[in-house]
C-alpha cells in the first residue's frame, strides 16, 4: 500500500515532465525540404542480465562464493519519434515474470556523424519505469524506477535493422534491476 502511494505520488510530476518535452516540439515550424527521412521508428526487443549471488563462509580468512548466472530478465515493444534534431521522445512496454512495465523515455540519436556510415546510428537514452502487477485486489501500479543505457541501431536496410543496447534499471537492490543487454529489431 505504501509503495502504491509513493508511486503515484510521482505520477503528476512525470505529466508534467512528459508535456514540458512534448509541447515545445509541437510548435516547431514545418520544414520545407520534404526528404524520406522518417520522424518515427518502432523496436522490439528481449534482454539479459547477469544476476550474482553472494554466500559468506564463516571461516578464517573471511571467504566469500560468487554465483553468478544469464537469465532472461524482459521482452518487449517501443516506439520513438524524432523531435528535434536527433532528440527524440519514446513510450515502451514491456514484460518480465510476474510483472508488465511501461517506460517514458528521452533519447538523443547520434545521426550522420563524422566518419560514420548513415546505417550506423548510435544513442543514448533516460527516462523512468513503472512496473504494473496483478494481485489479489487487482490491477496495481508498482514502484518506478529510472533507467538510462545507450546503444547502437544498424539501418541495413531501408526499413528494418538489428538493434543492440544496454541499459541499467532502478538502483540495483531489488529484483529486475541492475544492468541489462537488450537485442532486438528496429523497424520503420
Amino acid at each position: 500500500m505504501r509503495t502504491q502511494k509513493r508511486a503515484t505520488a510521482y505520477l503528476p510530476n512525470a505529466i508534467l515532465i512528459a508535456s514540458m518535452l512534448i509541447l515545445p516540439a509541437l510548435t516547431f515550424a514545418q520544414e520545407l525540404n520534404t526528404s524520406s527521412t522518417r520522424r518515427s521508428w518502432g523496436y522490439a526487443f528481449a534482454g539479459a542480465h547477469k544476476e550474482e549471488r553472494y554466500r559468506f563462509v564463516s571461516v578464517a580468512p573471511y571467504h566469500v562464493e560468487v554465483d553468478s548466472t544469464v537469465q532472461f530478465s524482459r521482452a518487449g515493444v517501443g516506439w520513438e519519434w524524432l523531435t528535434f534534431k536527433g532528440l527524440a521522445i519514446g513510450l515502451e512496454g514491456a514484460g518480465r515474470t510476474g510483472r508488465a512495465e511501461s517506460s517514458f523515455n528521452v533519447s538523443y540519436h547520434f545521426k550522420d556523424l563524422p566518419g560514420f556510415s548513415r546505417t550506423i546510428v548510435p544513442f543514448a537514452t533516460v527516462g523512468g519505469t513503472v512496473s504494473w502487477g496483478i494481485g489479489d485486489g487487482g490491477l496495481a501500479l508498482g514502484e518506478g524506477d529510472y533507467n538510462v543505457g545507450g546503444g547502437v541501431s544498424l539501418w541495413l536496410n531501408r526499413r528494418l535493422g538489428p538493434r543492440f543496447e544496454i541499459r541499467k534499471y532502478g538502483d540495483g537492490l531489488r529484483e529486475g534491476a541492475g544492468v541489462e543487454l537488450r537485442v532486438g529489431v528496429t523497424f520503420r
